[in-house]
């Protein structure tokens, strides 16, 4: 078995490789086209620019356009990172206030935008987004480049059999700025929110439970050995971090972690380029599909 210290790292010039003959054979497949065009929906965030920086490599920046999305709220730094990206690749963007298009459905319903509800409003702004990516796309006979999970939305969602931690190896060999690299991911759908903070842990905890869990098939109980046994001195509740990913299975309590809760969004994926060792829904099957 490998050493588990290292089960996230990959080689990133051959997944780079991977992804980016993805992208050709995805536009050839679908387009009939040897040299696809497509859009990117660019948030300023690691994920997205990674996408766009395998785009240019795959097709030239000339077939790559991206779409800066921004909300009354969102971040200026957001727009400042995104126009960084923009400008190191040389690739035609448009930008596109969605506060109206968003307000506007609160309004239709004659609800108030300001006092909507965070959780559903960020899902608002997230299908909103979208809708401006495939309305782009049909309008530049173009095909949409997607990030992890998200909605899924997408005709090849690139880098969704990554983990973070991985996500960071590749971007770092491909160039991406380093001050993209190194900020604290978010959705930015309200100010300073961060996924870690809504998670709970750092992606570093979350990735290296996760690898075990799906990779390797080991059990929850095994996960926790091995990690403190392994990585005890990283100041990091293992436990709680095995609980709220793997579940609770004893006679005292039961419940699901986060990997079957959200097993629901991992259906009916676009295009997926195969990385990993196993894939949830191809190698790993959650336990109530098979009776653990």
């Amino acid at each position: 078995m490998q050493d588990p210290r290292y089960l996230l790292n990959i080689n990133p010039e051959l997944v780079r490789r991977i992804l980016v003959e993805a992208i050709r054979h995805t536009g050839e497949a679908i387009r009939g086209e040897a040299v696809g065009r497509w859009v990117v929906n660019l948030s300023g965030g690691l994920d997205s620019a990674i996408v766009a920086f395998l785009a240019c490599e795959a097709v030239g920046p000339e077939n790559v356009r991206a779409l800066l999305l921004p909300y009354r709220t969102s971040m200026p730094a957001s727009r400042e990172d995104a126009m960084r990206v923009v400008e190191a690749l040389g690739i035609g963007y448009q930008v596109y206030d969605i506060t109206a298009a968003v307000d506007g459905l609160y309004q239709s319903k004659a609800d108030d935008p300001y006092a909507a509800n965070k959780r559903a409003k960020g899902n608002v702004m997230a299908r909103m987004r979208m809708i401006f990516g495939y309305e782009e796309c049909e309008r530049w006979n173009a095909l949409m480049l997607g990030t992890i999970w998200g909605d899924s939305a997408s005709a090849l969602n690139l880098i969704a059999d990554l983990y973070k931690t991985q996500v960071r190896q590749l971007a770092r060999n491909i160039g991406v700025p380093q001050v993209i690299v190194d900020k604290a991911p978010s959705a930015d759908l309200e100010p300073n929110q961060t996924d870690e903070s809504d998670i709970g842990f750092s992606y570093y905890a979350v990735d290296s439970v996760l690898v075990r869990f799906v990779d390797m098939g080991m059990l929850p109980d095994e996960i926790k050995a091995d990690l403190w046994a392994t990585q005890g001195d990283l100041s990091i509740d293992w436990d709680a971090a095995v609980d709220k990913l793997c579940g609770v299975a004893t006679d005292a309590a039961m419940r699901p972690g986060l990997v079957d809760i959200m097993e629901y969004k991992r259906r009916m994926t676009p295009i997926v380029p195969k990385i990993s060792r196993a894939t949830i829904e191809l190698d790993y099957r959650p336990p109530k599909q098979w009776g653990r």
